[in-house]
């Protein structure tokens, strides 16, 4: 089976202010078994790491740390912007973002696969940031096949301005998520191939943010088995 597109189970924005033990929390979800689940999570004013739990899955940030990016450095205060993996058999229910510390807005968006290699569906996780910028890109090593995609998530503090793609056949993955106090935004492209320097520009501003890039596998081809055919030559006789 090849590798899907990624679908988006939810997304959305809680702009109220929150601490430990008072969570942000997603709508109700039911992840598909077997798939490939992350969770983009854009955190303002921290710089730390939520815990995130729920929908029956073990989350975790993905490549020990590497799903996260701090930005905006140059205003105060900073962001953050993380990828999470969820593993285990999953069920109906909410996922919970519960900040280390106080946040002032946080957005998050779904997104499972279908298709991947199951050892190991995320072979890398690359993170950059940009200050004063319209643009951001990430660097990635090579990929490992031709079959894997590119995933590029990007969080920024301009939500009035819009995500803009690389074209060709990059996809946004659904609508953007815009916060409004504070006005921070959160949005992520798909290309069903490799991309070894993924980049998205905004319409117009010059605000600070920050990227996540990742290789997405495919699971490998599964050989066909050979099929044993009769050799039609042998005669009726030789086969008493």
């Amino acid at each position: 089976m090849a590798l899907s597109s990624p679908s988006v189970l939810t997304q959305n924005f809680d702009d109220t202010n929150r601490t430990t033990g008072d969570p942000y929390t997603t709508a109700s979800i039911t992840p598909t078994s077997g798939a490939l689940t992350l969770i983009c999570i854009q955190t303002a004013a921290s710089l730390l790491d939520p815990t995130v739990t729920g929908a029956g899955l073990t989350w975790t940030i993905l490549l020990s740390g590497a799903g996260g990016v701090s930005y905006n450095t140059v205003g105060s205060p900073g962001d953050r912007l993380m990828v999470f993996r969820g593993t285990g058999t999953p069920s109906t229910g909410a996922i919970s973002i519960n900040p280390a510390d106080s946040v002032t807005g946080c957005l998050w968006k779904v997104v499972e696969w279908t298709g991947q290699d199951t050892t190991t569906p995320v072979v890398q996780s690359v993170t950059n940031r940009a200050d004063n910028s319209t643009a951001v890109s990430v660097s990635l090593a090579a990929f490992g096949s031709a079959n894997n995609g590119t995933f590029l998530v990007g969080a920024w503090n301009a939500a009035v301005r819009t995500w803009a793609n690389e074209g060709g056949s990059w996809t946004n993955v659904s609508t953007q998520v815009s916060g409004t106090t504070p006005a921070n935004a959160l949005q992520a492209s798909w290309l069903a191939g490799n991309d070894a320097s993924p980049s998205a520009t905004l319409s117009g501003g010059s605000p600070e943010w920050g990227a996540v890039a990742l290789e997405i596998a495919a699971a490998a081809a599964t050989a066909q088995p050979r099929r044993l055919v009769l050799n039609q030559s042998v005669s009726r006789a030789s086969l008493h």
